[in-house]
């Protein structure tokens, strides 16, 4: 929504989605998995409340224009203030090289510990988000 007074035609959308998709409120039995549980008389009565009309569960949409700068925004932060940690361990006059060099190897072991690869989680998380890679874009 880019306009305030956008949101006034969303709010049946809105509750529906909330009440429908997103929260619950059950009656708890002994069964261990919770999504069995009933719902409650109570949370039927909140599914229920009116908006100006019937509203349908509404889509969240995400945005993908602009992700890719907003992440690159938070790994400047985050290398910066890694570095800043690294007092003594990295020369004074590093202008990230140094650290981009140690960030790799870190990471490198880190996905072997947890016998994760880079190239698989990449992929995997191309997968959910939807993006082909350029050998798949032909």
């Amino acid at each position: 929504m880019e306009e305030a007074y956008d949101f006034l035609d969303q709010i049946p959308g809105l509750w529906a989605y909330s009440s429908f998709q997103w929260l619950r409120h059950t009656i708890p039995t002994d069964d261990t998995n919770r999504g069995r549980w009933l719902e409650s008389p109570f949370w039927r009565a909140v599914q229920t409340a009116d908006f100006f009309g019937e509203g349908t569960p509404a889509i969240r949409v995400r945005k993908n224009a602009g992700d890719l700068k907003l992440i690159c925004q938070m790994l400047a932060g985050c290398s910066t203030t890694a570095a800043a940690y690294m007092a003594g361990a990295l020369p004074d006059w590093d202008d990230g090289a140094n650290f981009l060099s140690w960030f790799y190897d870190w990471m490198s072991n880190y996905h072997e510990e947890k016998g994760l690869t880079f190239v698989g989680l990449r992929d995997d998380k191309r997968q959910r988000l939807g993006v082909l890679g350029l050998d798949q874009a032909a």
